[in-house]
């Protein structure tokens, strides 16, 4: 039984020549509507085979009395008995495999039919080794084009990146040097969302994957979604047409991941959209519990034969090293397990390459009395004016850089490369806030925390304490915050989340 409801006749087999010619002919012509209702179908459906031991001509010749040529197909066949059985393995129905007789002498009788149930399940379980092994070929071709890719989109922006890096030793014009320093900030980044990718999918396909849950505005995500995606548009001239409803939805979610979800939505639109063309963001009214979104573009569309497969991990639809497009083919497939974890859909609809494409999601809504009235919050301007910093990290240029960035916001920063020279440090003076690394040579920041956390010193076994590490799963974060750190930033991190979190962490001492 195909996709779209109809069935499709594999193989057809006889002994002589002629009589087989006659019954692929015939099968060729065989009308959907008998398709739809006849025989086959119900034995696929229900699993149940199904023996006529002497063909009923007459029924069957009055049953096509409007078709004769299905009739004169059939008397050349010479039918006189049949069995219909089911291919099944594991209780699934893959198909049916009809014995038609036309030996007058040899009808078939209950033996038979217990000799074709047997040989239908043989096959059934031959077809299923055979899709098992053509499905884990595919995996493994699947593996290794998303290798290719990993290695092709990591070395691309590393490769701007330490050249720009390398031509900062020389005099630059002011005009290069912005467009080293945006260069290696830009590729930098998509290298981190590569990373975040990867990770996503892990903690997705092992179920850890963990929501912080809480009502929270739909409109307002989408808006913010959007504003984020805005410059991406404009630079590549494309319009953002947004069509908001009136009407307010509230939904139980991660604020942070459902952002994530519309921006990988969103910037996909914007990706496979050319210069000029629109992206319609459309959040509708709720209706049946559920509130509801479209993005529907203008650009190169999906193509029918990959449009089943969009939502499928490292699947790309320009794949190989002609791809227009770059990316690892993550975005889509995170999209569909987060917004599903969230309890809602996601689906993808195209009328064809060049034609656009939507997509649409819904999400179920909190409470539909509550109202989304949450105002935006000004951000203040970040000051560290009078905190003062030990900061603990093993990798020379990472602590170079945090230093730079905490003393550019007024911190007073002592820089330290061991746990032996932070408790050095912490004996002399205890600063407002330690911010240390994890993983580190000889005793690690675990090792750290124990001993400050049990330090006689009530002032040094009070100081607020953020962990700034490359172990970045949900298992780690649990264990840095019982281990006495409390709060867990995961590398690669932005400076200005360190500096907030620093203003955050001497706020609460």
């Amino acid at each position: 039984i195909l996709d779209d409801g109809e069935l499709r006749r594999i193989a057809v087999t006889h002994r002589d020549p002629e009589p087989r010619a006659t019954a692929l002919k015939h099968m060729r012509s065989y009308p959907p509507s008998r398709q739809r209702s006849g025989l086959i179908r119900h034995v696929i459906e229900t699993g149940a085979p199904h023996l006529l031991r002497r063909y009923d001509w007459a029924a069957f010749e009055n049953a096509y009395a409007d078709e004769p040529e299905v009739i004169d197909a059939f008397r050349q066949m010479g039918i006189e008995s049949y069995i219909t059985v089911p291919l099944s393995t594991h209780g699934e129905h893959l198909g049916a495999i009809t014995l038609v007789s036309g030996n007058r002498e040899r009808l078939f009788d209950e033996h038979d039919l217990e000799l074709a149930v047997e040989l239908g399940r043989r096959a059934g379980y031959a077809i299923d080794n055979a899709r098992h092994y053509s499905d884990a070929q595919s995996a493994n071709r699947a593996k290794d084009e998303f290798l290719i890719t990993l290695s092709h989109e990591l070395r691309t922006p590393m490769t701007a990146t330490l050249g720009w890096a390398s031509m900062l030793r020389r005099d630059l014009s002011p005009e290069n040097f912005r467009l080293a320093i945006d260069t290696i900030e830009r590729s930098s980044r998509a290298q981190a969302q590569l990373i975040d990718d990867i990770l996503d999918v892990s903690r997705i396909v092992t179920g850890k994957l963990q929501l912080n849950v809480a009502p929270v505005g739909f409109r307002q995500i989408v808006e913010s979604s959007v504003d984020a995606i805005r410059p991406t548009a404009t630079t590549k001239n494309i319009e953002l047409q947004l069509n908001l409803a009136d009407v307010p939805s509230v939904v139980i979610a991660d604020s942070a991941r459902l952002q994530q979800v519309l921006w990988n939505v969103l910037s996909n639109a914007v990706k496979f959209t050319p210069s000029g063309g629109t992206v319609a963001i459309t959040l509708h009214e709720p209706s049946d519990g559920r509130a509801r979104i479209t993005v529907r573009d203008t650009g190169i569309g999906i193509s029918r034969r990959f449009l089943p497969h969009i939502f499928e991990r490292f699947r790309q639809a320009d794949g190989g090293t002609s791809r227009v497009h770059g990316g690892l083919g993550l975005g889509l497939a995170i999209v569909k397990s987060l917004i599903e974890l969230h309890g809602g859909t996601v689906t993808a609809a195209s009328e064809g390459e060049g034609l656009g494409s939507t997509f649409t999601l819904t999400l179920p809504i909190a409470t539909p009395s509550l109202a989304d009235t949450s105002a935006p919050i000004e951000t203040p301007m970040v000051t560290l004016s009078g905190v003062s910093v030990l900061l603990v990290e093993d990798d020379d240029d990472t602590r170079r850089m945090l230093s730079a960035t905490l003393t550019t916001f007024g911190a007073d920063v002592t820089a330290v490369h061991s746990v032996s020279a932070a408790l050095d440090s912490m004996h002399a003076s205890t600063p407002s806030v330690l911010v240390s690394d994890i993983g580190m040579p000889g005793l690690d920041g675990y090792e750290l925390m124990l001993r400050i956390r049990a330090n006689p010193s009530a002032a040094t076994r009070a100081v607020p304490a953020i962990a700034l590490t490359a172990y970045a799963s949900p298992e780690d974060r649990e264990r840095v915050l019982t281990s006495g750190f409390n709060f867990h930033l995961a590398k690669p991190v932005d400076p200005l989340t360190v500096v907030r979190a620093v203003r955050e962490a001497a706020g609460r001492a």
